[in-house]
């Protein structure tokens, strides 16, 4: 992105990587690349929000008990043996992070910051990590697609 594209807009720090040797991608962001600590805003903000949303355990932030979903402590529960399982813990979570992530919104985002939806579309279950693939959707009608690995 150029400067002037984030001429007017609140920018947030990048935590995420969405590229993969210098090369911006369109559709895929991967956890903790290489470019950490830049800015970004857009698709790519709210991906971001939404991930942090997902991975922040209900009631561990003070002051903000209703920040977060039971996602991960779901899947720290033992109970995960297959795809369909993780997909329904996802499904469980994501109504309560849709629900944070539109209480924060205030109506002047733009609209590919604004939260429209997301979904699950793949689950890989490896002996000790589960790969996720999550699309989050902006009221722009933008998806973003992010690779999640997790260890188990």
């Amino acid at each position: 992105m150029a400067a002037a594209d984030y001429a007017d807009r609140v920018t947030d720090i990048l935590a995420f990587e969405t590229s993969a040797q210098g090369k911006e991608l369109s559709s895929r962001g991967t956890l903790f690349g290489t470019e950490a600590g830049f800015l970004c805003t857009g698709i790519q903000k709210l991906a971001q929000r939404f991930l942090l949303e997902l991975l922040t355990e209900s009631g561990s932030i003070v002051h903000q008990k209703e920040r977060g979903c039971d996602f991960l402590k779901n899947l720290r529960s033992g109970n995960v043996r297959t795809e369909l399982d993780v997909f329904q813990i996802f499904s469980l979570g994501r109504p309560v992070v849709a629900s944070n992530l539109r209480g924060e919104e205030d109506g002047s985002e733009p609209n590919d910051e604004r939260y429209a939806g997301s979904y699950l579309s793949n689950v890989i279950i490896a002996q000790d990590s589960l790969t996720l693939t999550i699309a989050v959707q902006s009221r722009q009608g933008t998806t973003r697609e992010i690779i999640l690995p997790l260890a188990m």
